[in-house]
């Protein structure tokens, strides 16, 4: 006699209202990365050992999109640090080195940060995270 297997559901509920909230699916442009990157760091707030099986597998899901994204459409290596995710962002926003510049507050700045001779500190990071709606974090790898 055959063994008839139950259907279990992989996840719960918590797992359907993220996807409600934030469907999984490819990443097509910028502005999806930034939805991505704050579901992420919402989730990465919770201690792991706090969320359910459908919130980690939905986690890592998203995760796997955003990398995508960013490996495919951003170029690759010279992407994965923040100066590069920078120079990145300011060319699809048609901002210049002035621009960053002005909105870190200091005009020389901008050109300096992108020269590669200041790096991107934790304050800048926080402004550029609120700018481009990504998490301060990306810009400080």
């Amino acid at each position: 006699m055959a063994k008839t297997l139950k259907h279990q559901p992989i996840a719960g509920d918590d797992y359907l209202a993220l996807i409600r909230r934030l469907p999984l699916a490819p990443i097509r442009d910028v502005d999806g990365l930034g939805e991505a990157w704050r579901m992420i760091d919402e989730l990465t707030r919770v201690p792991e050992s706090e969320l359910s099986a459908g919130q980690a597998d939905y986690l890592a899901v998203l995760g796997d999109l955003a990398r995508t994204y960013e490996l495919e459409r951003m170029g690759g290596a010279e992407h994965r640090d923040g100066r590069g995710i920078l120079i990145h962002l300011l060319e699809a926003n048609g901002m210049s080195g002035s621009d960053l510049g002005r909105l870190l507050g200091q005009r020389e700045l901008g050109s300096k940060i992108l020269r590669g001779t200041r790096a991107i500190s934790r304050a800048h990071a926080k402004v550029l995270g609120g700018h481009f709606g990504i998490p301060a974090e990306t810009f400080l790898r």
